[in-house]
């Protein structure tokens, strides 16, 4: 489902989603007035409607929680991409103090380790897969050209410990990248979300209204909306693929900033 979602891109899907679900509900409500008497129903709104508002008022808390709980953490995996990618461009700016050779090597390094992560891990990280295997340790020439530097003067060696610092917050950075790639959501959430909904829109059958086809529109609004938050929270967590999927973005436009600052 998540490789067609995301070729579909995030408003196709979406406007799918919503669409089959209302449809799906108006359908099933269209049938079910044919069955059950109104009036009967509407001898047990004041029950109905009182269980109905504190369903709805639990289920509300619970899926704006999950919805502001997944896009804080999509956010944080973004701003930790964006740490990576800030820390690679003060490396590659703050190595112009060092010597050509040394400069040369840090640089090189920089430039193959965005290379490698925006061709082969990211690649791998879209498909939920584990990083491939034959870069165990992608960041290890850069750290071998770091370790390479020999600082002549009190300047560079001021300079050295500030890149020694950003090596290891570049190092935590992709780190943290990383170990949350393949972290989602608990099945045990998910079922509490799509048994709330059920209920929730459920409840919608158990209220008769004079006009038939305003009861569907309101089934199909409702149903529609809580439906197109669930697929919002679906594409939230899953925060490499899908519709909503994170890109290497920063990291390629990193190569054209080199190309600015070396010119």
């Amino acid at each position: 489902m998540i490789e067609l979602t995301s070729a579909l891109g995030w408003a196709l899907s979406s406007l799918i989603v919503v669409a089959c679900s209302a449809i799906f509900y108006s359908t099933l409500l269209f049938f079910a007035r044919r069955k059950v008497n109104p009036e009967v129903l509407k001898r047990h709104h004041d029950v109905a409607g009182f269980a109905f508002s504190v369903i709805g008022i639990l289920y509300s808390v619970l899926l704006g929680f999950v919805v502001v709980n997944a896009q804080n953490r999509y956010d944080s995996l973004l701003q930790t991409v964006n740490e990576e990618a800030d820390c690679l461009g003060c490396l590659y700016r703050d190595s112009g103090l060092f010597s050509p050779p040394e400069r040369d090597g840090i640089r090189g390094a920089i430039v193959d380790y965005i290379k490698y992560a925006t061709d082969e891990e990211w690649s791998a990280l879209s498909r939920a897969r584990k990083i491939p295997s034959l870069r165990k340790s992608a960041t290890k020439d850069l750290w071998s050209q770091i370790y390479s530097v020999m600082p002549t003067t009190e300047k560079e060696n001021i300079w050295y410990a500030e890149a020694i610092k950003k090596m290891n917050e570049f190092a935590t950075a992709r780190l943290k990248r990383q170990l949350n790639f393949n972290q989602h959501i608990s099945p045990m959430m998910w079922a509490l979300l799509l048994v709330g909904a059920a209920i929730t829109i459920g409840f919608i059958f158990f209220f008769s209204m004079d006009s038939l086809y305003a009861h569907m529109l309101l089934i199909a609004t409702l149903s529609g909306y809580i439906n197109f938050l669930l697929f919002l929270i679906y594409c939230l967590d899953h925060i490499f693929n899908g519709p909503l999927g994170l890109k290497p973005e920063t990291l390629l436009d990193l190569l054209n900033v080199f190309k600015i600052w070396t010119q």
